[in-house]
């Protein structure tokens, strides 16, 4: 078996983050733009019936997180989930999987950071739209290159003002739904409602709403430099992801029932909307704002995972060591280039360049699902009983369940009019290409093992 974890002292990040800072990259992660705003598309596609979409989605959510805590805690030292991969299911497999990892959240960068210049235009109206996001970016990047200290000391502040905006919503909307003449009328149509979306909108509201989860890997990646024994970050791993499904699937329900009040003008999201009860001259004021930070939060978190993968994957001799440098205990030089990385995915997305939108949406959509697969798949591959590192019989049931379930979103992305010929065009060559990559480069690792010995 491969060693979990670099075998040189100076080659591991040191472990300076606390169990609280943990949790909240976990929730800046997930709680993202579109649960913020309420303006989350699944509901509009399959209308109340969405919400059973969204239990489904943060059940995977919790096999996910739950899978993966048993896959990067088993040994003597917190692991990357990567890294993980790597030893239950072979080199070329760590490869693939860090690969996929760092075109997901580098394409989710370029495309999510895209969001910020419309909400601060107001507050810079001489500035063009990529200067703005550039220079957020740019910030973000000198936060991560800094250190996991300052990163999760903003992760943390971005992600404590997000829950309790959203709190502070969800209690606005029980106020709102509880004002209601009729409340027994209105739980009743909004339940009868819900068999009314067919099988297919229902799946394909599933799939949407379990892609929003693309991020909770960052979890793996921040735990590795926490200080705490592996049973406790496994143990506080598996709470953050219980603690995010109540979360979302709350906020979830209570959009949908609040929208189906009828109170909720189509030209406002549900979120502003509830904002014009706290001050109607200023609510597009404090949207934007909320707006800004839940961009931000994702942002931080997405870069500072896209800069601990290409740091891992030097450290592998997957790519230029210089990129697995360690800078007063930071791999700023892997930072740099998940920022140069990211920026010209948003450059070319900002100016319209061969439809870049599309191609990093379905990289992201496609590159995702294959690293949750890996994971699935190495946990429910891994030794068994009591063997060291091993899993216990109902962490490997909930990793088949996982894979399963992984493997049929993976399939049936092609006949979805919402991926279809967008994923066959771009999102799945870019991984048989990746894949081909890794097994030679994994091939060339071995030959080259073979004849120093």
């Amino acid at each position: 078996m491969l060693p979990l974890t670099p075998s040189a002292p100076e080659s591991r990040l040191p472990r300076v983050l606390s169990l609280g800072q943990l949790s909240m990259v976990g929730f800046g992660a997930v709680i993202s733009f579109g649960l913020v705003s309420g303006t989350v598309f699944p509901l509009a596609f399959s209308g109340p019936a969405a919400v059973w979409a969204y239990l489904a989605a943060v059940i995977v959510l919790m096999l996910l997180v739950s899978c993966m805590a048993a896959l990067t805690m088993a040994g003597p030292r917190p692991s990357s989930f990567s890294e993980a991969v790597a030893c239950r299911l072979g080199r070329g497999a760590g490869s693939f999987t860090r690969g996929a990892y760092f075109l997901t959240v580098t394409a989710i960068i370029g495309t999510e950071i895209a969001f910020l210049p419309s909400v601060l235009r107001a507050w810079m109206p001489g500035l063009p739209n990529w200067l703005i996001g550039l220079g957020g970016l740019s910030l973000l990047a000198l936060v991560v290159g800094h250190g996991a200290r300052s990163f999760a000391r903003v992760e943390a502040a971005l992600s404590v003002i997000k829950i309790g905006a959203l709190l502070g919503l969800l209690v606005m909307s029980v106020r709102v739904i509880g004002g209601e003449a009729d409340l027994a009328g209105l739980s009743a149509s909004w339940l009868q409602s819900m068999p009314l979306a067919d099988a297919g909108s229902l799946w394909a509201s599933f799939i949407l709403a379990t892609l929003g989860i693309v991020g909770i890997e960052s979890l793996s990646l921040a735990a590795r430099e926490t200080a705490a024994e592996p049973a406790v970050l496994r143990a506080r791993l598996v709470t953050v992801s219980r603690w995010l499904a109540v979360l979302v699937w709350v906020t979830v329900a209570l959009t949908s029932l609040l929208i189906h009040t009828g109170n909720v003008s189509l030209r406002l999201s549900p979120a502003e909307y509830l904002l014009t009860f706290v001050s109607v001259p200023h609510a597009r004021s404090l949207f934007s704002v909320l707006v800004a930070v839940t961009v931000l939060s994702v942002v931080n978190s997405q870069l500072f995972s896209a800069a601990r993968t290409l740091y891992e994957a030097a450290r592998a001799g997957e790519l230029p060591r210089r990129l697995g440098r360690l800078d007063a205990g930071s791999p700023r030089v892997a930072t740099l280039a998940a920022f140069l990385c990211s920026a010209v995915v948003f450059m070319a997305a900002a100016h319209d360049l061969l439809d870049v939108f599309r191609l990093a949406t379905a990289i992201a959509t496609t590159g995702a699902l294959a690293v949750w697969a890996m994971i699935f798949m190495a946990t429910w591959r891994g030794p068994r009983g009591d063997e060291a590192g091993g899993c216990q019989p109902l962490v490997r049931g909930q990793a088949l369940l996982g894979l399963l379930v992984t493997l049929l979103m993976m399939v049936s992305l092609p006949f979805m009019d919402f991926f279809g010929p967008v994923q066959w065009m771009s999102g799945v060559p870019v991984l048989l290409v990746l894949g081909v990559g890794a097994a030679l480069l994994a091939a060339y690792r071995r030959r080259k093992t073979a004849v120093a010995a």
